[in-house]
């Protein structure tokens, strides 16, 4: 989508705008620098543009780690979310940075 596209839809009040990296690359195989670099500017730059907080991030494949989960949660998303493996029902219990998701 283009910013122009992104800006007309972003007070729809069924669209959520997220963050989903810069380069849409597997983070949990990336440096500690390249996954604080592609989670830092993708929310900053979506931030600028649209003038509106960013607050949730769904992982690039799906795909992520602890320590994915960490730098997510540091570098200010409130929720984050992976793929889900499995067709298990969603608990409330789960980790706020490794919600799942259904891929489509």
């Amino acid at each position: 989508m283009s910013w122009k596209d992104l800006r007309s839809i972003k007070s729809h009040p069924l669209v959520t705008i997220g963050s989903h990296g810069v380069s849409h690359c597997l983070l949990k195989y990336q440096s500690h620098n390249t996954i604080l670099y592609e989670l830092t500017r993708s929310k900053m730059e979506l931030e600028k543009q649209l003038k509106i907080g960013i607050k949730y991030l769904s992982y690039p494949h799906g795909s992520h780690s602890d320590i994915v989960c960490d730098l997510a949660y540091k570098t200010g998303y409130a929720l984050a979310f992976k793929a889900r493996k499995n067709r298990t029902p969603f608990n409330s219990a789960v980790n706020r940075y490794a919600i799942p998701r259904d891929s489509i």
